[in-house]
């Protein structure tokens, strides 16, 4: 069977089956392995035009799931634009460029667009890989944004991390600002209440653990429900890290489950001089929220606090370094 996307052609049409489509392998250089876990083999590749692609290896199960995933995200952005609209740049997920089985082979994979920086190349640009307050709340508020869309739609995560979200460069927009993209689906899975988590099945159990430095601390337990909370736990330490530069059981240089639980617990005293010195206060009480044990937290409220914050510092008359370049012009 023929693939369904020659040439670069909207990502809607690389979502109409789950399974049948093939990638054909004379179309794609295949190069470096650029990382590899559990769920998926990632690697470098460039089409015949010389542009550069990702193409990630994937089980069959994480494929389906990304597949689903994908083609219900596209139907409801869809759902908002004209027909004919071009809905790439509106995209906030990775855009899919070819998928299916390697032509040949037994082995499927995804073909993505190539994006920019991901967050922790963006932050060590900075003074001591602190960013600067104004930009790491921009860049929290837009990943934010995106996780609660992922949430809205039925979504978790399961694996938010620095790496999780990307830039994305669009030479017909502004150079001053790059979109924040989420990346990284192969761990996503459907949001399950507590009632129905008897019935899930093991992928949704204990994958959180597999993203050790960043999972909620509920998620260093073994076969623990994965609920949208995990997710903003996750998101609140990449703030920490941005504005701190670093987390308490980075320093210790630990891998061991009770010294990174201890480092989480720390981050909950709100107390002078335990663990923070740039954090803002507004931002270091959003740990309140992890105490509560809930399933869900209400982004809606941390969204408009920090956009709210973001206004404050953009009305300011100070220079501050701008998201992406080296310029200083950068106004939300």
């Amino acid at each position: 069977m023929t693939s369904i996307s020659e040439g670069l052609r909207s990502i809607e049409d690389t979502q109409n089956t789950i399974s049948g489509d093939f990638v054909k392998k004379d179309k794609y250089d295949i190069q470096d392995v650029l990382r590899q876990g559990e769920f998926s083999i990632i690697r470098l590749c460039e089409d015949k035009n010389k542009t550069l692609r990702i193409i990630k290896f994937v089980d069959e199960e994480s494929y389906k799931a990304e597949m689903e995933l994908t083609e219900h995200h596209i139907k409801t952005i869809r759902s908002v634009f004209d027909y004919d609209e071009d809905i790439k740049k509106f995209n906030r997920f990775n855009n899919i460029i070819d998928h299916g089985y390697l032509e040949g082979t037994k082995s499927l994979c995804i073909v993505y667009e190539k994006l920019g920086e991901n967050l922790n190349e963006i932050r060590i640009k900075y003074k001591d890989c602190k960013m600067d307050k104004f930009d790491a709340m921009v860049i929290l508020h837009d990943s934010l944004n995106i996780i609660n869309y992922l949430h809205n739609i039925g979504y978790v995560h399961r694996s938010i991390k620095p790496s999780t979200f990307c830039h994305r460069y669009n030479p017909k927009i502004s150079k001053n600002y790059r979109p924040i993209v989420m990346t990284n689906f192969e761990t996503c899975c459907k949001i399950v209440d507590k009632k129905d988590s008897k019935f899930c099945p093991k992928r949704i159990t204990s994958f959180g653990r597999k993203n050790i430095k960043y999972c909620s601390i509920s998620q260093h337990e073994k076969e623990k429900i994965y609920f949208p909370s995990d997710d903003i736990e996750s998101w609140f330490y990449i703030g920490v890290l941005l504005f701190e530069g670093s987390l308490p059981w980075f320093k210790e240089k630990t891998n061991k489950d009770k010294d990174i639980i201890k480092g989480k617990k720390r981050l909950r005293e709100l107390g002078e001089g335990i663990c923070y010195d740039k954090t803002p206060n507004f931002f270091r009480n959003y740990c309140e929220y992890f105490t509560k044990d809930s399933e869900e937290i209400d982004c809606s409220v941390i969204c408009h606090e920090l956009m709210q914050m973001i206004h404050k510092f953009s009305s300011c008359s100070v220079r501050r370094t701008d998201l992406f370049t080296d310029e200083r012009s950068y106004i939300p």
